[in-house]
């Protein structure tokens, strides 16, 4: 599966805060904002999940939903905070999963927010 670069991601994530406004979404309102981080192994999802908390996020380390042996990254962090969702927020928040999907030696699977 081919991996998107930082201009897609960017792209889709501008896509993202447009189909939320076009849904009715007050953007300058706080709203749960949900990522999805990927992770080889139940110690660094582990870590993960603890430095995100250390954060203020709510994280959740999980086994992925399907994952199968052999998988690369079958952990899932997924975490939480409460958030203006806006374009700054986001290139933000990308940053930073992208920074800790490196640090654990996973893939950071994108965000959702709720409308």
């Amino acid at each position: 599966m081919k991996k998107s670069g930082p201009r897609d991601a960017a792209t889709g994530d501008l896509m993202v805060l447009a189909e939320l406004e076009r849904n009715g979404a007050d953007l300058t309102e706080p709203r749960d904002l949900v990522h999805y981080l990927y992770v080889p192994s139940q110690a660094a999802a582990d870590e993960a999940a603890a430095e995100l908390r250390s954060l203020g996020y709510t994280a959740k380390p999980q086994r992925g939903a399907g994952s199968q042996p052999g998988d690369a990254n079958p952990w899932l962090v997924l975490a939480n905070i409460d958030a203006v969702v806006d374009e700054e927020r986001i290139r933000w928040e990308r940053a930073r999963f992208d920074e800790l999907a490196a640090k654990y030696g996973g893939d950071y699977d994108g965000w959702e927010a709720a409308v």
